[in-house]
Formats: C-alpha cells, structure tokens, sequence
C-alpha cells in the first residue's frame, strides 16, 4: 500500500501540463505595484508582536502548516515544522479548491488582535477575500518545496506578501530556484513548485485568497490553454 501512494505521489509530481511558448518557468508576478507597501511595511511589529503572543498563550492549538500532497519528492511529509494561524475559517467541511469562494469563509477571532493588518487586507485589488492564513516559522525552518493542486483549469486568485526580508521564498522549477525579490507576489502554484528555505530568526508571510476586482482583472491576461498558469503568463508577458 506504502509503494502504491508513492507511485501515486510520483506521477503527481512528475506530470507536466502544456502552457503559452513564452512562460518560463520558474517566475512570479510582483504585485508591488498595486498595494502600499508602506502601509505594508508599518504593519511589521504587531504582526510580530501578534505572533510571538500567539506562542505564549495558544501553544496547545498551534497547527503546523500542510502542504498537501504533492510534494517535490514523493518521500517528504505534507506536515512542515512551520505554523499556521488561520485568519478566517471555513464554515463547512474544509475543502481545499474552496479557498477562494468568500461566501464558505469567516474571520475567526485571530482577526480582531491584528487590526492594521486586517484594515491593509481590506485596501488590497479583491472584489471579496475568502481565505486569509499567516504562515510562520520560529527560525531554523523551511517550507518543504510543494505544488497546491494538480488542476490545471483551476487558477486561484490571492496576493501572498510580507512585511520584511527575513522569509526567504521561492519558486522552483527543473532544479531552478527562484527567490521572490519583492514584497508581494501571485504565482503559478500548479505548474511550478514553491517553498520557503530556513531562517534563522522568526519569519512569515501572509496569503489572501479571494476573487479580484474587476479594475484588477482588466490588467490580466488570459492564456488560451493551462488556465491555472494565468499568472505566470502574466509575468512573463511583462518580462522586458
């Protein structure tokens, strides 16, 4: 049974889905340009302190971060040594290809201790945001290297950002890694991997998933094929 879900997890991670000529992957879009990242940068310490707090005194309902199942080798654990802090929460049975329907999501009470964070999510380019997770680590940690789906016709919307240097992120693809250079970014995450090296000190990053605005999806372009690569040909189309 160990062999066959091996097997299983190897073909996940080895297929490859067609994509536009000009993606190359691996590559980001850096969404700098449409958030205030002054506002972004002035939100470090109470998200820090928020963090460092939430140690102290929700230790026992602290949850390691899932990657899911696709992982860069079939042998690694989905389970990371990082942690997860769930913004909002789902209202029913958690499904995974949900995390961008706003209509299944509720802020949970973590949302109240983070105001300037939560007023910052609220300027970002989304009609309504669903899923909203700060991801961190205590130092001494990666994020396994993963894919989130395998569904190529499936292309979740979110901004994933943070308010320092310390994460060190990245995209991968055929032993390619890119590290992402700005403080917010959209990424491939079906056709490409992405994960996060060790940090020596503490370090997170913020996601929020949720549908864009329509000023915002104007700016988008569609590929023809691999719709979950939307925004890996957007960046690549605005590769000078």
């Amino acid at each position: 049974m160990k062999d066959v879900y091996l097997n299983i997890k190897l073909n996940l991670i080895s297929k490859q889905y067609p994509v536009m000529p000009i993606i190359q992957y691996p590559c980001y879009k850096s969404m700098d340009e449409f958030i205030d990242t002054k506002q972004l940068k002035a939100i470090d310490q109470e998200v820090t302190q928020f963090i460092e707090s939430y140690l102290m005194t929700e230790q026992a309902n602290t949850r390691h971060f899932e990657t899911g199942e696709i992982t860069q080798f079939p042998w690694q654990s989905k389970v990371t040594k990082s942690y997860v802090v769930q913004l909002t929460r789902h209202a029913t049975e958690y499904d995974y290809l949900d995390i961008n329907k706003p209509e299944l999501w509720n802020l949970t009470k973590y949302a109240k201790q983070v105001p300037l964070l939560m007023a910052f999510i609220r300027t970002l380019p989304f009609e309504k945001t669903a899923r909203i997770m700060i991801i961190f680590d205590k130092g001494g940690h990666g994020v396994t290297a993963h894919r989130d789906h395998s569904f190529q016709d499936l292309c979740h919307e979110f901004i994933w950002f943070r308010t320092n240097f310390n994460k060190r992120f990245y995209v991968y693809h055929n032993k390619q890694k890119q590290y992402i250079e700005s403080y917010s970014a959209w990424f491939d995450t079906v056709n490409q991997l992405h994960g996060s090296d060790p940090a020596q000190t503490l370090n997170f990053s913020i996601r929020v998933d949720g549908i864009f605005n329509a000023e915002m999806q104007k700016k988008i372009p569609f590929p023809a094929i691999n719709p979950a690569s939307r925004s890996a040909y957007w960046a690549c189309r605005n590769t000078p």
